[in-house]
């Protein structure tokens, strides 16, 4: 059974505010984390990367103590970074998300809501109409860091 901190929050208040029954093998914990948030989730946000912001590494040292230093399974349920035209930005901050979620054994889903143009939260890769990604270079990226 997956459960979350309260709204899936990635803050460290919300995790520690999560009872999880102990002892108890078929409890994950999922969380949703767009970081950092300016580049990755606020639209109106920056839309370059730099891996100098520390909020990644911290996510998952925050994980680290709270979840699995006590034995407790977390996924990060919901990742990713909204489309600004920024493709080689993005490639960079995914291979940083999950080159450090890999270090902590966390499993990561990049949430992909279909869409990839407009004013929205633009996660889109797969392009479900006539198959193939609309960001090959970010699959390869993610395949790349995983497999190695």
């Amino acid at each position: 059974i997956m459960v979350t901190p309260y709204a899936a929050s990635s803050t460290k208040q919300n995790m520690e505010a999560l009872e999880v029954p102990q002892g108890d093998d078929k409890i994950i914990v999922s969380i949703h984390a767009y970081l950092p948030y300016s580049f990755a989730l606020d639209t109106a946000g920056t839309d370059q990367y730099t891996s100098i912001d520390s909020s990644i590494t911290t996510l998952f040292t925050d994980i680290n103590e709270v979840f699995l230093s006590k034995g407790i399974p977390v996924i990060i349920g919901e990742f990713g970074s909204v489309n600004k035209v920024n493709t080689e930005a993005r490639v960079q901050c995914v291979k940083d998300y999950l080159s450090t979620a890999k270090q902590y054994g966390v499993p990561c889903c990049w949430w992909d809501n279909g869409t990839r143009i407009g004013n929205g939260e633009n996660f889109g890769l797969l392009n479900r109409s006539e198959g193939g990604w609309y960001f090959p270079e970010i699959i390869d990226a993610i395949m790349e860091t995983v497999n190695s």
